[in-house]
Parts: C-alpha cells; structure tokens; sequence
C-alpha cells in the first residue's frame, strides 16, 4: 500500500525500485571515483614512502653485509692461520712418525738380512758337504770303473805288444833273408859280368 493506504501494483513497485536504484547507482559511482582518486593519491604517496624506505633499508643492508663480509673473511684469514699451524704441526708430526718407521723398518731389514745370510750360510755348506761326498762317491766310481778298464787294458795291451813282438822278429828275418838274396843276386850279376862273351 501507498501513503493514501492505496494497494500498489507491481508495476508501480518496479518503477519505484528503478527510480530508487538508479539514484542510488549515480550516487555510488560518484562515491566510487572520489574514494578511487583518493585511494590513487593515497598509493602515489605510499609508493614514495615504501621507495625512500626500501632505498634505506637496501643501504642499511649493504652496509651490514659489507661488514659482515669483512668479519667472514677476518674469521676466515684466522681459521686458515689456525690451518696452517695445525698442518704444520701434524706434518711435523707425521714425518718424525715416517723417519721412526724407517729406522725400525730398517733395523727389521738388517735382521732379516742377517738371518738370511745365515740361513744362506747354512744351506751352502750343507751343499758343499753333500757335494764333496757325492763328489767322492763318483770319484771313487770313477777310480773303480778306470782300474777295470786298466787291468783290460793292460792284458790286452800285452796281447798288442807279444803279437807286435812276433812281428818285429818276423820282419827281421825276412829282412835277413831279403838281404841274403839280395848278396845273392848282387854276386850272381857280378859273376855274369865277369864272364867272357861267347863266340860262334
């Protein structure tokens, strides 16, 4: 109902809410951009703020890592001090430990070396000892091999000598008898010379 107490229609009600929502439209948007310049301002005027702050924190920073740069690398040059003391000191350390097993190694070396030149020793003299007798062995072998064959020797070197004995004596008297006939032959020849020449 209206004021007059009148039912309103439906077409009367959407002709007042238009009325009404176009007003308020024309209105809101007139909010809308003044609160839109004054939110715009607003921001212009924060970003410079947030600008100069960044630069000075950004500054603020660099100075602080510049000294903390300087502090690391302090801390850093008096680690590597203490580095190299400590390294110097373990390699010390380490090569006195490496010259007092050498010493050792070495003194293990020299009764090694002893051991084995007597052990060396040892073996040596046992082999020329076993050498000696095995020696003495095929000498004695060799001594009864060559009596052996002495005693063959020898018979059979008599054998050679009466066989060449008989010989010489045989050839001695064919030598006589070979001179027997060659006086023979020599008084004969003289004898024809000496005869006179036949005549018919």
């Amino acid at each position: 109902m209206d004021e007059m107490g009148e039912p309103v229609t439906r077409g009367e009600l959407k002709e007042i809410l238009s009325e009404a929502l176009q007003a308020h439209d024309g209105k809101f948007e007139t909010a809308l951009r003044a609160h839109g310049e004054q939110f715009h301002e607003a921001l212009r005027a924060q970003d410079g703020k947030f600008e100069a702050a960044l630069r000075a924190q950004g500054e603020h920073l660099r100075a602080e890592l510049r000294a903390q740069g300087e502090q690391f690398q302090d801390a850093l040059r008096a680690q590597g001090e203490q580095l190299r003391e400590e390294l110097r000191a373990h390699g010390e350390q380490f090569h006195k430990e490496l010259r007092a097993q050498r010493e050792d190694l070495r003194e293990e070396l020299r009764a090694q070396r002893e051991d084995l030149r007597g052990a060396l020793m040892a073996q040596s003299e046992q082999l020329t000892r076993n050498f000696q007798n095995g020696l003495e062995g095929v000498e004695t072998r060799l001594l009864t091999a060559f009596a052996d064959w002495a005693r063959t020797h020898e018979s059979r070197e008599r054998g050679y000598l009466a066989h060449a004995q008989n010989s010489i004596s045989q050839i001695s008297v064919f030598n006589e008898r070979l001179m027997t006939i060659e006086d023979r032959l020599a008084e004969l020849e003289r004898q024809f010379r000496q005869r006179p020449p036949q005549t018919n």
